[in-house]
């Protein structure tokens, strides 16, 4: 993870803050993969890991994870099963590897805070490998109170949905070119891009694209965003996304880093695939305070103990599916879309000097409950967050009382996002001329099922659907 401090650059005529790194070597170079609870890492990062079809212990089928047993370079690989050594370390850095039939997500979340007021940058490292069209890495900027445990986009039948305001970058399924949008108010504004081109575009042939990782760049400044691929010593820099827009100067973003898994072997699309990820660097940023927990993982009534106890105005940051009390107070689920089987988010206020907490669930489904990798946030004693304005559709509920208090927090009424947008015929960045976007049919399905079908839409709209 690398920091602002002394550095400075000008770009589009604003000040953005420099990065240089604030953890050098922070992921070591073991004999053996080392899941990432394991490494002096893992104090810096929230990680959330989701299965669709097993939510408890194992992927759906084992991964071909890359880097063998003796951390060798890919193309071996070593296998991998449990949910809990699917992000690992080798070489000095950190993959991510997933296999899920029905739906799966790894969250990577830096404990930084990102001032993006005047402008900001999130570069990172990662390998450029499509293993499956079933299977891709995106990124989110979310402000502090809109950030999701396991944030999607909306063509997804599992989970919860996208946050309220941000920007996102996705390397989309069933191709391998980038998306770039905003959000604001569950509005997604999806920004022109070369949708045309892939990730690899323009790296040399023969190189090892799963050992070699290139880097990405997305610079965030009023009124503009830019998304770009460096050049390297085995590419040429490429520019996806060089665009007037609106995004959000959020003074608070938190980013995070995820991989998506849809039935990767699906219709031949390719096999369950590993990214490849290192040198995340955010400009203007500073910690925030992480506390992890034990048991990772609670299927029954248990106790979760923090590291820690809960500093002053924290909150308490995981995932669950059920209904999930927390000592006996039912916990508000963020953006509930009403689908009790898709695992929630939450974001609940802890009561500071707490380190334990007691877990029970409510079966709302004809299926098995958990609730996994609980995290304490605090902005190391900053002022309280401001509560995340629910919808204009909806009424808005009471502050929830921290855990630990009185009173039962109030659930948190269903979000309803707003339908996508249609896209304009993006510009090529380079080339300066546009090609000819021809119209089709797109057909969005989960397993055998038409879920939704659009007709005479171009490439880049039908991207914006997930097809």
């Amino acid at each position: 993870m690398r920091l602002a401090v002394l550095l400075i650059v000008v770009v589009f005529g604003l000040v953005i803050g420099a990065v240089v790194s604030a953890y050098p070597g922070e992921f070591e170079t073991p004999s053996t993969p080392l899941p990432i609870q394991s490494s002096s890492a893992y104090a810096h990062y929230d990680v959330q890991l989701h299965n669709r079809g097993d939510n408890v212990a194992t992927w759906d089928a084992t991964v071909n994870a890359q880097h063998t047993n003796t951390c060798g370079a890919p193309p071996g690989t070593f296998p991998v099963l449990a949910l809990s050594d699917s992000v690992y370390i080798c070489n000095g850095h950190v993959m991510t590897a997933a296999a899920a039939t029905g739906y799966g997500e790894i969250v990577l979340t830096p404990a930084q805070i990102m001032n993006c007021s005047t402008g900001c940058t999130v570069q990172w490292d990662m390998s450029t490998e499509r293993m499956s069209q079933r299977d891709w890495p995106d990124v989110w900027l979310t402000p502090w109170d809109d950030n999701l445990a396991l944030p999607v986009e909306d063509f997804i039948p599992d989970l919860q949905g996208k946050p309220r305001r941000g920007i996102h970058v996705g390397a989309q399924p069933g191709n391998n070119s980038f998306t770039v949008s905003t959000i604001d108010n569950f509005t997604v504004t999806a920004l022109p891009v070369v949708w045309w081109e892939g990730m690899g575009t323009g790296i040399q042939s023969g190189v090892n694209q799963s050992a070699v990782r290139q880097t990405f760049r997305l610079t965030v400044t009023a009124g503009h965003v830019r998304f770009e691929r460096l050049p390297s010593a085995t590419a040429a820099g490429f520019v996806f996304a060089d665009t007037d827009a609106n995004p959000l100067l959020a003074s608070d973003y938190v980013v995070s880093f995820a991989q998506h898994s849809y039935n990767p072997t699906k219709d031949g699309a390719g096999i369950p695939a590993t990214w490849h990820w290192s040198n995340f660097e955010l400009s203007n940023a500073s910690p925030f305070t992480l506390i992890h927990s034990t048991p990772l993982l609670v299927q029954q009534t248990a106790t979760v103990t923090f590291d820690a106890p809960a500093p002053a105005n924290a909150m308490l940051r995981f995932s669950g599916v059920c209904k999930v009390y927390l000592d006996g107070a039912l916990a508000p689920r963020r953006s509930f879309n009403g689908q009790p089987e898709s695992a929630s988010n939450y974001w609940v206020p802890i009561a500071e000097g707490k380190q334990n907490i007691g877990i029970s669930f409510e079966a709302d489904y004809n299926g098995p409950c958990s609730a996994r990798d609980f995290h304490v946030w605090s902005k190391a004693g900053g002022p309280p967050s401001t509560p995340t304005p629910t919808p204009t559709s909806t009424s808005v509920p009471p502050t929830p009382t921290p855990v630990g208090g009185t009173s039962t927090p109030t659930v948190v009424p269903t979000a309803t996002a707003t339908p996508l947008s249609p896209t304009a015929t993006p510009t090529a960045i380079p080339p300066t001329s546009t090609p000819d976007a021809p119209r089709r049919q797109c057909t969005l399905r989960w397993g055998n099922n038409t879920i939704e079908s659009y007709g005479n839409l171009t490439q880049a709209e039908c991207a914006a659907r997930g097809q």
